[in-house]
C-alpha cells in the first residue's frame, strides 16, 4: 500500500500545474503570476468582467428567445462562487477532473434560473468552461513567449 501511495504522489508531481486543480481562469495561480505590482489582481478582475460578457452572448447567442435574465446576475455570481467553492474542495482529489462538477452546478444554475432546458443549459455551460479553458491557454502562451 505505501508503494501504490509513493507512486501516485510521483505521477502527481509530473502533471502540468493547470491539471493540478480546476482550470477556472479566475484562479490566477494557474497562470503562474509571481507579481508584487497587482498584476494578477488585475488579471483576475478582467477575467470576471471577461467571464460575465461571453456567458451573456452565449447565453444570448445560443437560447435567446428561451432564457430569461432576470435573475442572469444572481446565477453569474452563484457561478463564480460556487466555481470557487467547488474547485477548492474537490481539486485535491479529482484534479483537473474537478471542472465536470463545476460545469454540472453551471448547467443547473442556468437551467434553474434562467428558465433553459437542461440540454440547452448543458450546451451553454460546456463551451463557457472551455472558453476558459482556451483562455488560460492562451494567456499561458503569450506569458512564455514575452517572459
Amino acid at each position: 500500500m505505501l508503494l501504490v501511495g509513493s507512486r501516485a504522489e510521483a505521477a502527481a508531481d509530473t502533471w502540468p500545474a493547470w491539471l493540478q486543480q480546476a482550470p477556472l481562469n479566475t484562479d490566477t495561480s494557474l497562470v503562474g503570476f509571481q507579481s508584487w505590482m497587482g498584476l494578477a489582481r488585475a488579471c483576475r478582475y478582467l477575467a470576471y468582467l471577461l467571464n460575465l460578457a461571453v456567458l451573456a452572448g452565449l447565453l444570448y447567442a445560443l437560447a435567446r428567445h428561451e432564457a430569461d435574465y432576470s435573475c442572469f446576475i444572481y446565477v453569474y455570481f452563484g457561478i463564480l462562487v460556487g466555481g470557487m467553492v467547488l474547485s477548492w474542495a474537490l481539486s485535491p482529489f479529482l484534479r483537473a477532473f474537478a471542472v465536470l462538477p463545476i460545469v454540472a452546478l453551471t448547467a443547473f444554475l442556468l437551467a434553474r434560473f434562467c428558465s433553459l432546458s437542461a440540454r440547452r443549459a448543458a450546451l451553454v455551460a460546456v463551451i463557457f468552461h472551455a472558453y476558459q479553458v482556451a483562455y488560460i491557454l492562451a494567456y499561458t502562451a503569450i506569458a512564455t513567449r514575452y517572459s
